[in-house]
């Protein structure tokens, strides 16, 4: 895992489910990096992705 992708990963939660809106304010990089990095995290099989769009939800696995 990336420093960057440390950063979030202690922002998420094992048992509660969390939206960008609720990850980005306390990230020091924009939406669009933060939204990047949870994807590469999904593929990777780090966190769990739940939901499409706007209703997107991340949660470590």
């Amino acid at each position: 895992m990336t420093e960057d992708e440390k950063v979030i990963y202690k922002l998420l939660s094992k048992t509660m489910l969390k939206s960008i809106s609720e990850i980005a304010p306390y990230v020091p990089f924009g939406k669009s990096k933060t939204t990047h990095l949870l994807k590469t995290m999904g593929e990777k099989g780090v966190v769990a992705v739940e939901g499409k769009g706007r209703g997107t939800k991340y949660i470590i696995k």
